[in-house]
């Protein structure tokens, strides 16, 4: 799983070796040996490391750990005097969630950065599936840079006015060049409250709702725990209003979170080319017990199966939205947690890319998902038995009704 995402995660580090560049990063978990390797071998690297709490079990119960994950590489990296170490050990149900690098060249000044919803750990890049993308544009760097800036500086009163203030009025637009659309970044925390407040909705989330309430052909996702509200309700809505105008909507979302799964999860297609759209949104599950040639499946190393925080609106149209970064989508990571979000607007070939990676993950849990609630009720033998002996399971493809709206999604207009 890490053959592409572990290599991409070191670019920037490389970078800075090779061309004797600096970079600043700000990171929520920090635990695997090849990054913390990496950091340790770049001459001039300074790190925000905010705490990742964990527990332990003692005497049969689970006690918090403050800081537990992230201790050993915070103690190690204190020892190179190379190093420049923040710590941004924030309180109660805030979270520093950011998982971002920005490299600057030598002579040339800022000039990329790396963000996404990778952590910096074994399981983020092997155990769960992720994304994380590297924007090369001076303008995008320097924003980073200005965020990270004061990541590091406030160091008293954590998440305070100024911060959120900056945050909430200074989004960050760059053109991405003739024909590749815009880019918007969003950071947080950017509310005026420090308590979430479901009647007030912070910039960054009023962005992506209007983002769902004006897609025109489709809305996918993935989550992992956006806590309430979130974009999950958002898209129910928007279904809901559109099914009743008789105008279609494809949806296919994946949720981590089993009670957020619980209460999203909707399967149903619809049969007719004048219908809604067919919408599925499942929970992740593994094959719950051996049937057919199946054996029971590891479900997720750790806490989490799908780690993404990723939106893609009418993707094979010119006018697609994707939105990514650490950014979990709910009210909370906006209220109480550093993020940055990154919107990128009207660049089809990203939203592709976005798109195919969602699809994928959809297509690999559906089935599985259906299989877990069967095999609750005692009924997983129903679920498959072989293989069809003849070519009758190919009619459904050939029937005029079937997944139109995904016909319609894949090829608007």
């Amino acid at each position: 799983m890490t053959q592409e995402l572990l290599p991409t995660v070191q670019t920037l580090l490389k970078r800075a070796q090779t061309e004797g560049g600096t970079c600043y990063a700000a990171l929520y978990e920090l635990t695997d040996k090849e990054l913390i390797a990496d950091v340790e071998g770049t001459a001039a690297a300074e790190v925000v490391l905010s705490n990742a709490n964990s527990t332990k079990t003692v005497n049969g119960k689970e006690k918090l750990v403050y800081d537990g994950t992230n201790e050993a590489a915070r103690t190690k990296l204190r020892q190179d005097p190379d190093l420049h170490l923040t710590d941004r050990l924030l309180k109660g149900a805030s979270i520093g969630h950011n998982k971002f690098i920005v490299y600057e060249h030598p002579q040339q000044g800022l000039q990329s950065v790396l963000t996404g919803s990778t952590n910096w750990t074994a399981t983020g890049l092997c155990g769960q599936t992720n994304n994380a993308v590297i924007i090369d544009d001076p303008m995008v760097a320097s924003g980073y840079y200005e965020y990270w800036r004061r990541l590091r500086n406030e160091q008293t009163t954590l998440q305070d006015q100024p911060l959120r203030t900056w945050a909430r009025e200074n989004p960050l637009d760059v053109p991405l060049g003739p024909q590749a659309g815009s880019l918007r970044v969003w950071f947080s925390p950017n509310t005026k409250k420090k308590t979430k407040d479901a009647n007030l909705v912070p910039v960054d989330m009023a962005e992506v709702f209007d983002l769902i309430d004006n897609a025109k052909w489709g809305v996918l996702f993935l989550l992992f725990n956006p806590g309430t509200p979130s974009i999950v309700e958002r898209v129910k809505a928007a279904e809901k209003k559109r099914s009743k105008e008789g105008k279609p909507l494809y949806v296919r979302g994946a949720i981590s979170d089993a009670k957020t799964a619980a209460e999203g999860s909707v399967r149903f297609y619809s049969r007719s080319t004048n219908s809604p759209a067919d919408i599925v949104v499942t929970g992740v599950a593994g094959v719950p017990d051996d049937f057919g040639y199946w054996e029971r499946e590891l479900l997720k190393l750790g806490h989490a199966a799908i780690h993404d925080k990723v939106l893609v609106v009418d993707p094979f149209t010119k006018h697609s939205a994707v939105v990514t970064g650490s950014h979990n989508l709910g009210f909370k990571a906006s209220y109480s947690n550093d993020e940055n979000m990154v919107i990128i607007r009207d660049n089809q070939l990203i939203a592709e890319a976005f798109a195919t990676h969602v699809l994928d993950v959809v297509n690999h849990y559906k089935w599985r998902y259906k299989l877990q609630d069967l095999y609750r009720k005692g009924k997983l033998k129903e679920a498959w038995q072989d293989l069809e002996d003849d070519d009758n399971w190919q009619n459904k493809y050939f029937d005029s009704g079937f997944l139109a709206s995904r016909d319609r999604f894949v090829l608007p207009g």
